[in-house]
């Protein structure tokens, strides 16, 4: 949430302090006015002590500005996420077709850049239903893919029961990363629940009865 709002708090401050120029403006043509006898009024002093505190919280203002935009960072720069892009199956082909992307994460799904090499990722596919995603048993579609941006990938189903699932029920499609140090096995079908450490990427459903 903070990384999402640091824009707004930068241009803020930027906008502060330019508006309190304006204003040190605004006060010092209105000190140098000419009287009623033509001729220009001596500066007050209480005047120039509030021209010179506006201009400190300008300058204040301003340094807060700089600071922001250069020194904080923004704290979700260095992490990415992935998710699905074209999800679905083809009843031409009997497959399953999906794209999955590298992209800017969401707070609960992100892992850092620099750790994206040392997950497995898989997507699983069942029927979808009132669980939780990372609940349920899935059918693993695909394993053992990298972290990183896939055109396209196709799996087909081997059974007749995942055939008629495809074709008449809600389908629950989710990439799951689950850390290689992990030393786990993955068969046929999995549990999100068996893994402490497993990781939710993206989840769709698609299909007949969604929804």
């Amino acid at each position: 949430m903070f990384g999402s709002l640091l824009p707004f708090f930068k241009y803020g401050w930027y906008g502060a302090g330019f508006a309190f120029v304006a204003l040190i403006f605004w006060l010092l043509r209105h000190e140098f006015q000419k009287g009623p006898n033509g001729y220009r009024l001596p500066i007050r002093k209480n005047a120039v002590a509030v021209i010179f505190l506006f201009a400190a919280v300008s300058l204040a203002f301003f340094f807060s500005a700089v600071f922001a935009e250069n020194i904080v960072p923004d704290p979700f720069r260095n992490y990415v996420t992935l998710d699905m892009g074209h999800y679905g199956f083809d009843t031409t082909t009997n497959t399953i077709k999906f794209q999955m992307s590298v992209a800017n994460p969401e707070t609960e799904r992100y892992v850092p850049k620099s750790m994206v090499n040392d997950y497995d990722v898989i997507l699983g596919i069942r029927e979808d239903s009132r669980e939780p995603p990372e609940q349920g048993t899935y059918q693993t579609a695909i394993n053992h893919m990298k972290f990183s941006t896939i055109d396209m990938r196709e799996w087909k189903p081997t059974s007749q029961a995942e055939l008629e699932m495809f074709e008449n029920r809600c389908v629950r499609f989710s990439i799951f990363g689950i850390p290689k140090s992990d030393h786990h096995e993955i068969g046929a079908t999995f549990k999100p629940d068996d893994f402490k450490t497993i990781r939710l990427f993206d989840t769709r459903s698609t299909g007949n009865h969604c929804g």
